[in-house]
């Protein structure tokens, strides 16, 4: 509950107003293995825990939620491709604890950067689907606090109280 998974689901169920019956599981691999099983029809999963299945043919890609194709899977379209205006995807960032000193965030922002710069760290990533983007601390900040704003519009569509 209230897992990417869920949340996609959520959005794509009110950009096309269709209900779907959320089944919620103890994590992406009990979900996986219930589309297999054929316990579910299908999921929303994050490319990097689904592409081994898709390659390896356990599992048919439908499209991929981002808001363009993956180099992975660049046959797969996207969900906008049917459904204009329709993105999601997760985010992962480093964070700190409020109140650490601006040069601390700094140099370990640089360090991180530059870590990300390093061509085989890079291509890891890109073969196993994902996409590295560097940005500062204040594109980062904007960018959670646009990513909150629109995700809570999903959730008052759907009436998803929180708990």
């Amino acid at each position: 509950m209230g897992g990417t998974g869920h949340l996609s689901s959520l959005m794509l169920q009110t950009m096309v107003k269709v209900n779907m019956l959320h089944v919620p599981y103890k994590g992406t691999g009990p979900a996986l293995i219930a589309v297999m099983s054929g316990e579910v029809s299908l999921s929303v999963g994050t490319i990097i825990a689904t592409l081994p299945l898709v390659k390896a043919g356990r599992l048919r890609a439908l499209a991929v939620t981002s808001d363009k194709r993956s180099p992975v899977l660049p046959d797969i379209p996207t969900v906008a491709e049917t459904i204009p205006g329709y993105s999601a995807g997760p985010f992962y960032g480093v964070l700190a604890p409020g109140g650490t000193p601006p040069e601390i965030i700094a140099k370990r922002r640089n360090e991180i950067a530059k870590i990300l710069q390093d061509p085989e760290l890079r291509s890891r990533l890109v073969a196993e689907g994902g996409e590295v983007v560097g940005s500062t601390p204040t594109e980062f900040a904007t960018l959670i606090k646009t990513e909150s704003a629109r995700w809570g519009q999903v959730l008052r569509q759907a009436k998803i109280q929180p708990e």
